[in-house]
């Protein structure tokens, strides 16, 4: 259970925040962050999710991972269904957010 003393950044938001970051995301004003950083936390749980769906291949696996969708799961849930159902979950996961932040770099120019 989570602690209620420490913040809910999910590790994914910590990494999306300091990639932002390490590109000028910082310089930006309070509410140009605000406005931004949801955008940028959707592109990146959908490259998540491009890059890991195509690595579940039984039944049930695609059972389990509907329940989850229908159901309100927590991170933790989560993060165990993909570490179970995909033998380098860790790998895929860096592998992905480095792109992701690798295109910042081009990209997104502050």
């Amino acid at each position: 259970m989570a602690n209620p003393n420490q913040p809910s950044f999910s590790f994914l938001e910590k990494f999306v925040l300091e990639a932002l970051k390490n590109h000028g995301f910082d310089k930006l004003s309070a509410a140009d962050q605000a406005s931004f950083l949801p955008q940028f936390m959707a592109v990146a749980e959908e490259r998540l999710g491009l890059a890991l769906l195509p690595k579940l291949t039984s039944e049930s696996a695609a059972d389990e991972l509907n329940e989850l969708l229908q159901s309100d799961a927590s991170p933790e849930q989560w993060f165990s269904f993909w570490e179970k159902h995909v033998p380098d979950f860790a790998g895929v996961v860096k592998e992905t957010l480095e792109n992701f932040a690798a295109e910042l770099s081009t990209a997104f120019k502050i």
